[in-house]
């Protein structure tokens, strides 16, 4: 479907180095923004009485989005405002807060998460 997936070191949620595949989602200059994806086996639950509900066995995917700075390791970053503004630093939080508010940027769609990120690298940094 057109994406890049590279195979790379980087920082589990554990913060330990690990090798894995992850998609390019934004490649700039300063930030690159990466997606990994675990897929997870959930065991599946009968019903407890006959008006209950059960479950069955099934496979989650969990998406874990990494951001790197400068050519580091990638680390995880979870996808809230206040998380971002600290991983783009004190220097330009004001005016990336603007642009967010501005523009109506939704930070939990990958559009606007990209976007997000293309105004941080015109940044000057």
């Amino acid at each position: 479907n057109g994406d890049t997936f590279l195979f790379k070191k980087y920082l589990n949620i554990d913060n330990k180095e690990t090798d894995g595949y992850l998609m390019v989602m934004y490649s700039g200059e300063v930030y690159q923004l990466y997606q990994g994806r675990e897929i997870v086996f959930k065991e599946g639950k009968p019903a407890k009485t006959s008006l209950g509900t059960s479950f069955p066995h099934r496979f989650i995917a969990i998406d874990t989005y990494y951001l790197s700075t400068s050519g580091e390791l990638p680390k995880p970053v979870k996808l809230r405002k206040s998380v971002l503004l600290k991983a783009f630093g004190e220097a330009h939080e004001k005016e990336i807060k603007e642009f967010i508010n501005n523009k109506g940027i939704d930070i939990n769609d990958k559009k606007g998460l990209v976007n997000l990120l293309a105004f941080a690298n015109s940044l000057e940094h």
